[in-house]
Protein backbone atom coordinates (compact mmCIF):
# COMPACT_ATOMS: atom_id res chain seq x y z
CA UNK A 1 0.00 0.00 0.00
CA UNK A 2 2.87 2.64 0.26
CA UNK A 3 2.98 2.49 -3.11
CA UNK A 4 -0.38 3.90 -3.49
CA UNK A 5 0.18 6.12 -0.93
CA UNK A 6 3.43 7.51 -2.67
CA UNK A 7 1.41 8.33 -5.38
CA UNK A 8 -2.12 9.26 -4.20
CA UNK A 9 -3.28 12.72 -5.16
CA UNK A 10 -6.29 14.73 -3.85
CA UNK A 11 -7.82 15.40 -7.56
CA UNK A 12 -8.22 19.54 -8.12
CA UNK A 13 -11.11 21.28 -7.05
CA UNK A 14 -13.76 22.18 -9.94
CA UNK A 15 -13.14 25.80 -9.93
CA UNK A 16 -16.70 25.85 -11.76
CA UNK A 17 -18.03 25.42 -7.98
CA UNK A 18 -18.59 27.41 -5.06
CA UNK A 19 -15.98 26.27 -2.65
CA UNK A 20 -18.67 26.24 0.29
CA UNK A 21 -21.57 25.11 -2.33
CA UNK A 22 -23.59 22.17 -0.33
CA UNK A 23 -25.47 19.27 -2.01
CA UNK A 24 -28.91 18.70 -0.25
CA UNK A 25 -30.26 14.66 -0.75
CA UNK A 26 -32.83 13.26 1.13
CA UNK A 27 -32.37 10.69 3.61
CA UNK A 28 -31.67 7.10 2.15
CA UNK A 29 -34.17 4.80 0.65
CA UNK A 30 -33.32 0.88 0.77
CA UNK A 31 -31.65 0.80 -2.48
CA UNK A 32 -29.23 3.91 -1.18
CA UNK A 33 -28.00 1.79 1.16
CA UNK A 34 -25.03 -0.32 0.98
CA UNK A 35 -23.59 -2.67 3.38
CA UNK A 36 -19.99 -4.76 4.01
CA UNK A 37 -19.05 -6.77 6.55
CA UNK A 38 -15.32 -7.33 7.55
CA UNK A 39 -15.76 -11.25 9.89
CA UNK A 40 -19.03 -12.52 7.78
CA UNK A 41 -17.82 -15.79 9.62
CA UNK A 42 -18.33 -14.44 12.75
CA UNK A 43 -21.71 -15.19 13.79
CA UNK A 44 -21.98 -11.43 15.77
CA UNK A 45 -21.10 -9.33 12.94
CA UNK A 46 -22.96 -11.65 10.59
CA UNK A 47 -26.36 -11.11 12.56
CA UNK A 48 -25.35 -7.16 12.94
CA UNK A 49 -25.36 -6.71 9.05
CA UNK A 50 -28.30 -9.22 8.43
CA UNK A 51 -30.52 -7.11 10.95
CA UNK A 52 -29.18 -4.15 9.27
CA UNK A 53 -30.31 -5.49 5.78
CA UNK A 54 -33.64 -6.79 7.24
CA UNK A 55 -34.60 -3.45 8.64
CA UNK A 56 -34.11 -0.98 6.34
CA UNK A 57 -34.80 -3.57 3.28
CA UNK A 58 -31.45 -3.36 1.95
CA UNK A 59 -31.25 -5.42 -1.34
CA UNK A 60 -29.16 -8.18 -1.30
CA UNK A 61 -27.20 -6.84 -3.78
CA UNK A 62 -25.73 -4.12 -2.02
CA UNK A 63 -24.63 -6.47 0.55
CA UNK A 64 -21.16 -7.45 0.31
CA UNK A 65 -18.47 -9.77 2.58
CA UNK A 66 -14.82 -10.09 2.86
CA UNK A 67 -14.79 -13.63 4.41
CA UNK A 68 -12.48 -16.50 2.55
CA UNK A 69 -15.44 -18.31 1.94
CA UNK A 70 -19.54 -18.15 1.90
CA UNK A 71 -21.14 -18.38 5.17
CA UNK A 72 -24.33 -19.96 5.63
CA UNK A 73 -26.97 -16.77 6.17
CA UNK A 74 -24.11 -14.64 5.36
CA UNK A 75 -24.03 -10.90 4.08
CA UNK A 76 -24.51 -10.58 0.48
CA UNK A 77 -21.52 -11.22 -2.22
CA UNK A 78 -17.69 -11.32 -1.79
CA UNK A 79 -16.40 -7.78 -2.33
CA UNK A 80 -14.72 -6.84 -5.30
CA UNK A 81 -13.40 -4.32 -7.43
CA UNK A 82 -15.91 -2.78 -8.32
CA UNK A 83 -18.55 -3.49 -5.58
CA UNK A 84 -18.48 -0.05 -4.58
CA UNK A 85 -17.84 1.58 -7.76
CA UNK A 86 -21.76 2.92 -7.85
CA UNK A 87 -21.82 4.85 -4.80
CA UNK A 88 -22.44 8.31 -4.80
CA UNK A 89 -22.85 11.25 -2.65
CA UNK A 90 -26.48 10.54 -2.00
CA UNK A 91 -25.36 6.75 -0.33
CA UNK A 92 -25.03 5.15 2.47
CA UNK A 93 -22.37 2.56 3.33
CA UNK A 94 -22.39 0.76 6.88
CA UNK A 95 -19.30 -1.22 7.60
CA UNK A 96 -19.78 -3.86 10.20
CA UNK A 97 -16.79 -5.31 11.81
CA UNK A 98 -14.79 -5.50 15.56
CA UNK A 99 -13.06 -2.34 16.31
CA UNK A 100 -11.65 -0.35 18.70
CA UNK A 101 -9.75 3.59 18.83
CA UNK A 102 -7.29 2.52 16.84
CA UNK A 103 -8.68 -0.99 14.38
CA UNK A 104 -11.72 -1.30 12.20
CA UNK A 105 -11.52 -5.08 11.60
CA UNK A 106 -7.37 -5.32 12.20
CA UNK A 107 -6.96 -2.29 9.46
CA UNK A 108 -5.69 1.05 10.64
CA UNK A 109 -7.37 3.84 8.69
CA UNK A 110 -4.87 4.23 6.08
CA UNK A 111 -5.17 0.20 5.57
CA UNK A 112 -9.21 1.29 5.55
CA UNK A 113 -9.44 3.88 3.32
CA UNK A 114 -7.33 1.21 0.29
CA UNK A 115 -9.66 -1.57 1.07
CA UNK A 116 -12.61 0.81 0.20
CA UNK A 117 -10.05 2.29 -2.01
CA UNK A 118 -9.99 -1.13 -3.79
CA UNK A 119 -13.08 -1.95 -4.05
CA UNK A 120 -14.26 1.05 -5.69
CA UNK A 121 -15.55 3.44 -3.33
CA UNK A 122 -14.69 7.17 -4.87
CA UNK A 123 -17.41 8.92 -2.86
CA UNK A 124 -20.02 8.65 -0.25
CA UNK A 125 -22.48 10.64 1.84
CA UNK A 126 -22.38 9.05 5.04
CA UNK A 127 -19.78 6.18 5.79
CA UNK A 128 -20.41 4.35 9.17
CA UNK A 129 -18.68 2.58 11.12
CA UNK A 130 -20.97 -0.31 13.26
CA UNK A 131 -17.71 -1.47 15.20
CA UNK A 132 -16.78 -1.06 19.38
CA UNK A 133 -14.99 2.27 19.77
CA UNK A 134 -14.33 3.60 16.75
CA UNK A 135 -15.66 7.47 17.91
CA UNK A 136 -13.60 7.30 21.18
CA UNK A 137 -10.16 8.53 19.58
CA UNK A 138 -9.44 10.10 16.25
CA UNK A 139 -9.91 7.11 14.29
CA UNK A 140 -12.57 8.66 12.35
CA UNK A 141 -10.59 11.74 11.43
CA UNK A 142 -7.57 9.81 10.79
CA UNK A 143 -9.97 7.56 8.33
CA UNK A 144 -11.00 10.76 6.60
CA UNK A 145 -6.91 12.38 5.89
CA UNK A 146 -6.80 9.08 4.60
CA UNK A 147 -9.43 9.12 2.13
CA UNK A 148 -8.14 12.93 1.16
CA UNK A 149 -4.97 11.39 0.70
CA UNK A 150 -6.52 8.52 -2.01
CA UNK A 151 -9.06 11.59 -3.44
CA UNK A 152 -12.27 9.91 -2.05
CA UNK A 153 -15.11 11.95 -1.66
CA UNK A 154 -17.07 11.44 1.84
CA UNK A 155 -19.44 13.75 3.61
CA UNK A 156 -20.03 12.17 6.82
CA UNK A 157 -18.45 9.37 9.24
CA UNK A 158 -19.25 8.13 12.37
CA UNK A 159 -18.96 5.68 14.86
CA UNK A 160 -19.81 4.53 18.39
CA UNK A 161 -18.18 6.56 21.91
CA UNK A 162 -18.10 3.16 23.31
CA UNK A 163 -18.82 -0.77 23.63
CA UNK A 164 -22.04 -0.87 20.83
CA UNK A 165 -24.20 -4.26 20.94
CA UNK A 166 -27.22 -4.99 19.16
CA UNK A 167 -29.65 -7.28 21.21
CA UNK A 168 -32.39 -7.74 17.99
CA UNK A 169 -32.35 -10.81 16.12
CA UNK A 170 -33.55 -12.18 12.55
CA UNK A 171 -36.16 -14.07 12.02
CA UNK A 172 -37.55 -16.34 8.89
CA UNK A 173 -40.49 -17.39 8.58
CA UNK A 174 -40.87 -19.01 5.24
CA UNK A 175 -40.73 -15.86 3.03
CA UNK A 176 -40.53 -13.31 5.17
CA UNK A 177 -37.45 -11.93 7.16
CA UNK A 178 -37.99 -9.72 10.03
CA UNK A 179 -36.55 -8.86 13.41
CA UNK A 180 -36.82 -8.81 17.12
CA UNK A 181 -35.55 -7.10 20.00
CA UNK A 182 -36.11 -9.45 23.49
CA UNK A 183 -34.85 -6.27 25.40
CA UNK A 184 -38.15 -4.24 24.31
CA UNK A 185 -40.01 -7.25 25.91
CA UNK A 186 -38.02 -7.41 29.05
CA UNK A 187 -37.77 -4.24 29.84
CA UNK A 188 -41.86 -3.98 29.12
CA UNK A 189 -42.52 -6.82 32.24
CA UNK A 190 -39.47 -4.79 34.18
CA UNK A 191 -37.18 -7.79 33.66
CA UNK A 192 -34.95 -5.42 32.28
CA UNK A 193 -34.21 -2.12 34.18
CA UNK A 194 -33.03 0.51 31.94
CA UNK A 195 -35.79 2.34 29.95
CA UNK A 196 -33.11 2.87 27.22
CA UNK A 197 -33.73 -0.28 25.42
CA UNK A 198 -37.36 0.57 25.13
CA UNK A 199 -36.64 2.65 22.38
CA UNK A 200 -33.13 2.20 20.95
CA UNK A 201 -32.30 -0.69 18.96
CA UNK A 202 -28.92 -0.44 19.53
CA UNK A 203 -27.25 0.21 23.18
CA UNK A 204 -23.78 1.76 24.34
CA UNK A 205 -21.71 0.71 26.90
CA UNK A 206 -24.62 -1.41 27.48
CA UNK A 207 -27.09 1.33 28.91
CA UNK A 208 -26.68 4.32 26.43
CA UNK A 209 -29.32 5.20 23.66
CA UNK A 210 -26.49 4.23 20.45
CA UNK A 211 -27.80 7.95 18.99
CA UNK A 212 -26.73 9.21 22.06
CA UNK A 213 -23.08 8.20 21.98
CA UNK A 214 -22.18 8.68 18.34
CA UNK A 215 -19.56 10.75 17.42
CA UNK A 216 -19.89 12.29 13.79
CA UNK A 217 -17.02 13.96 11.78
CA UNK A 218 -17.80 16.80 8.77
CA UNK A 219 -16.20 14.87 5.86
CA UNK A 220 -14.74 16.78 2.92
CA UNK A 221 -17.34 17.23 0.62
CA UNK A 222 -20.45 19.31 1.92
CA UNK A 223 -23.79 17.54 1.67
CA UNK A 224 -26.65 17.35 3.87
CA UNK A 225 -29.41 15.06 4.63
CA UNK A 226 -32.14 17.10 5.91
CA UNK A 227 -33.91 14.78 9.03
CA UNK A 228 -31.24 12.86 9.90
CA UNK A 229 -27.86 13.84 12.38
CA UNK A 230 -26.28 14.53 9.30
CA UNK A 231 -27.00 17.60 8.06
CA UNK A 232 -25.63 20.69 7.69
CA UNK A 233 -28.23 22.49 7.32
CA UNK A 234 -30.90 21.17 9.71
CA UNK A 235 -30.51 23.79 13.12
CA UNK A 236 -32.19 20.91 15.09
CA UNK A 237 -31.19 17.73 13.11
CA UNK A 238 -33.19 14.32 14.14
CA UNK A 239 -31.63 11.13 15.57
CA UNK A 240 -31.06 8.09 12.89
CA UNK A 241 -32.68 6.10 15.81
CA UNK A 242 -31.62 2.75 15.40
CA UNK A 243 -29.51 2.92 11.88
Amino acid sequence: TQALRDSAAVPAADSSQPANRVRIFPKWKAEDRFILSFADDDKVIRQGAAVQAIDHGVPASNCFHSASKRTKGGTGSLISPNSLASLTEAHRLDLHAYGDSEYVGEMTPWQLAVRLHQAGLRSVGVLKIQACNTGTGNYLEQLKHEFNELGVKVGYLSGPQGTVGDPRIPVKLGNKKFTVNPLRALAAVGAFPFAGALFANKLVNFVIPEPMALKVVKGNTNVAFPGTRYSLHASAPLPDVGT
